[in-house]
């Protein structure tokens, strides 16, 4: 999220003067090119540990690349990058910055899809979300306070020093949240989203880095963990209520294809982006007896990215983009004034032009399949190893995909309704956030994976009461 704010600072121009880059030795145009290296190992080589250590020797060296091997991030196995590091502060993921790592002169701009993402849950302006993660770290430790002033003092100045070693021509920036402007104000439209992954991003990110202390009680990696899964699966279920929002509008367009009243076709948008809204369904969480055959749900994920994405193109053309969809009114009366200025004809046209080629929503649909999946990078036989992925929330097999949180997947969405550190909420409060996820879950079931998770030991009899203990 910081990257954007960072790119004209940490951007340099080729000699030629084409396209910007950063980390030049990762370019391969470059005569001194050095592979799939990854960022940190190279930036290790080439500063050694004397940023962090006075008069630093084999065994400083040693402590260096230990403390990098400990914060290793998981990595599927069909990746062909460098190892990647757990963003443990800003410095690191600034470092760590896309353009580098990918190797690629215009990778997906994160930061605006996330200040996206905020500003349509609820967000006070453009630069929140940034802003939010930038102040968690406002007071860092000074790098003699023991581990802890290493993990931060240390490896921002060890990330300072490499930057400067990479050769990028300018000073390595102060990152805090007074250099990020907040621009504009709420959008009017999310109050019509707050049963939405967008509201649910927004919420969770908020309070994890806000005034209520959840940086300062949790270890260093345990709250990346947790910055890390919540993105995660905001990103990748907002992205797929978006396509299943835009599909629901091809099937009210096929209504008024068909004879249909506008009024009428358009009356599940309404129910869902009315004036009341209520959450999208989007999947469903099963027990884990229910056969793989029941609980599958990877075609049906499939198949609505599809006719999303090919739907969204369409009606472009057919100017929904142009409608007013901020204007303080509920989406679903928008959508209908935009529905009934369509003839029965024009639907059916409408409907020709957004049948789904081979190849629309493939790279959406992988993204969404990868953010929910567990990364298979592990560590020892048993699958929970030191870079074991715990977070995942789709369950993979040859027998097909079915939503299943992983072990620690509920540790962070629970506790964070709990507001502070050590706090409670309900059993209800929780079906009611994975609800704005789309989620679906029986009572039963999810009373089984919070015990499982050690964050209920109260009655099962006390119905939706039930309390639910913070992780932390």
């Amino acid at each position: 999220m910081i990257w954007g704010s960072l790119e004209p600072e940490l951007t340099v121009t080729a000699p030629n003067g084409s396209r910007p880059r950063l980390l030049p030795l990762l370019d391969r145009e470059n005569p001194n090119y050095v592979g799939k290296a990854g960022t940190l190992p190279l930036a290790l080589e080439m500063v050694g540990a004397a940023p962090v250590f006075a008069n630093p020797g084999a065994n400083e060296l040693r402590v260096m690349e230990a403390l990098f091997r400990a914060l290793y991030a998981p990595r599927a196995k069909a990746s062909r990058l460098g190892d990647a590091l757990v963003l443990v502060n800003p410095d690191l993921a600034a470092l760590q910055n896309l353009r580098g790592f990918t190797n690629k002169p215009q990778p997906p701009s994160y930061h605006r899809i996330f200040e996206q993402f905020a500003a349509l849950g609820g967000a006070p302006g453009s630069g929140s979300a940034a802003r939010a993660y930038l102040g968690a770290y406002a007071g860092q430790a000074a790098i003699r306070e023991g581990a802890t002033g290493l993990l931060e003092s240390g490896l921002s100045k060890f990330c300072s020093e490499a930057f400067e070693a990479f050769g990028l021509g300018s000073p390595w920036p102060q990152l805090s949240p007074s250099g990020l402007p907040l621009e504009g104000s709420p959008m009017p439209l999310a109050g019509y989203l707050a049963e939405t992954p967008f509201a649910w991003f927004w919420s969770k990110w908020s309070t994890l880095h806000g005034p209520a202390g959840w940086r300062d009680k949790l270890p260093a990696r345990r709250f990346a963990d947790w910055q890390a899964s919540i993105a995660r699966t905001a990103l990748a279920m907002g992205y797929l209520y978006e396509a299943r929002v835009f599909l629901l509008m091809k099937e009210a367009v096929a209504a008024l294809a068909a004879g249909g009243a506008p009024a009428d076709a358009a009356g599940t948008i309404d129910y869902y982006l009315g004036a009341h809204p209520r959450p999208v369904p989007l999947g469903r969480i099963y027990g884990s007896g229910t056969p793989i055959s029941t609980k599958a749900c990877g075609p049906w994920i499939e198949g609505v990215v599809r006719q999303g994405v090919a739907f969204r193109a369409a009606a472009r053309e057919a100017k929904l983009h142009e409608a007013d969809w901020d204007d303080g009114r509920p989406p679903g009366a928008v959508f209908a004034d935009w529905l009934g200025s369509l003839t029965a004809p024009a639907a059916q046209a409408l409907l020709e032009d957004s049948q789904p080629s081979p190849s629309d929503g493939k790279n959406l649909h992988e993204f969404i399949r990868h953010l929910l999946r567990p990364l298979e990078d592990r560590s020892d036989e048993t699958g929970f190893g030191d870079r074991a992925d715990l977070y995942g929330l789709l369950r993979t097999s040859t027998a097909g995909t079915w939503f299943e949180p992983g072990p620690e997947w509920l540790v962070p969405v629970t506790s964070l309704l709990a507001r502070r550190p050590g706090g409670d909420t309900t059993l209800n409060l929780v079906r009611q956030d994975l609800a704005r996820l789309g989620l679906d879950c029986e009572r039963d079931v999810l009373v089984g994976l919070l015990e499982a998770s050690g964050l209920t030991t109260d009655s099962p009899d006390a119905d939706d009461g039930l309390v639910v203990r913070s992780g932390f």
